[in-house]
């Protein structure tokens, strides 16, 4: 690749794929970030429901960028 930017491809493959790993970079490390706050997720001042809630949310986000981890 020349560069990270899409125009300085030479072929519309290249640009295909420096888009595919930017965003395979971005999606790696906001997966890694949300999969570190369910880990963090501590019921606190929560009620049960509420914490309840905020977990799914983050399995939920978690399966969009990860389908094939599915055991969530």
């Amino acid at each position: 690749m020349n560069g990270w930017l899409v125009y300085d491809q030479l072929s519309l493959r290249e640009a295909w794929d420096t888009l595919a790993t930017l965003f395979t970079r971005t999606s790696s490390a906001k997966l890694q970030l949300l999969e570190n706050e369910l880990m963090a997720v501590s019921q606190q001042d929560m009620s049960v429901s509420q914490n309840f809630s905020k977990v799914k949310a983050l399995c939920d986000e978690i399966s969009k960028l990860d389908p094939e981890n599915q055991n969530l």
